[in-house]
């Protein structure tokens, strides 16, 4: 929202307020992960709608999984990246991540994560967990292509920004089989704001979760936040140095 260019020009100084909802989306992210292994909602549907008989609970044991076990593949490994690293780890997956820079052998080995390129990670991962920024370069980045390269029956978890994947691309991919799961806490055609959800590919399909951009707003999350960005501004009030500048003026 910020001309960060005019800024620089200027001399002033541009700061951001990162890492406030890290916990947050990291724990709203682990239960997506949970909802979509376990069919959630189709079962819930299913008990609330008709009722279970005893043949087709025994039918649905072989379609839920466990996390336990599963490589976790994250994609991005920001502050939330992290999170979610440490909170899958606890469950007993194995955690795989990718980015620009990759951490330092003692910060893998700390953190208990391997390093991947974008294609192994695709290759080898049971849940692909989307924490990127949205760029120019990871626009439509989980598309058709990138879902081929997936394993078959892998899931796909998306707490970023809607226009990383191609919604289109994954519905049919999850019709068809070649992935079992997708759960998202943004969608990319706003549809709880245009209320056009009827007209989404994804609407009915049972192995399909979405959560209405809520992952980062608890009430923990915002206090965080505010603490930390009137921080920012009591140090600009004494006349220290902002915290967190983003175009390197007054660094």
């Amino acid at each position: 929202n910020i001309d960060l260019a005019a800024a620089t020009e200027l001399g002033i100084p541009v700061a951001n307020n990162p890492g406030w909802n890290a916990i947050s989306v990291a724990e709203h992210t682990i239960m997506l992960i949970l909802m979509t292994l376990k069919k959630t909602l189709k079962g819930i549907s299913k008990f609330v709608d008709e009722g279970y008989t005893m043949p087709e609970r025994r039918a649905s044991w072989d379609e839920t999984w466990e996390l336990r076990g599963k490589k976790l593949g994250i994609l991005g490994f920001g502050t939330i990246g992290r999170e979610v690293a440490k909170l899958a780890r606890v469950f007993g997956a194995e955690v795989l991540y990718t980015k620009r820079a990759r951490l330092s052998v003692d910060e893998e080995r700390e953190l208990g994560v391997a390093y991947r390129s974008l294609k192994e990670l695709l290759e080898e991962s049971d849940i692909i967990s989307i924490h990127v920024p949205l760029t120019n370069d990871t626009q439509g980045l989980i598309d058709e292509n990138a879902i081929r390269k997936m394993k078959e029956g892998a899931i796909i978890i998306n707490t970023a920004r809607a226009e990383i994947v191609k919604e289109a691309s994954v519905a049919e991919a999850l019709m068809d089989g070649r992935i079992s799961g997708f759960g998202t806490d943004v969608i990319a055609s706003k549809l709880i704001e245009c209320r056009s959800f009827p007209d989404s590919p994804l609407l009915g399909l049972d192995n399909f979760v979405l959560t209405p951009h809520i992952a980062g707003a608890t009430k923990e999350a915002v206090a965080r936040s505010r603490e930390q960005y009137m921080g920012n501004v009591r140090r600009l009030v004494v006349g220290e140095k902002p915290l967190y500048i983003v175009n390197g003026v007054g660094v």
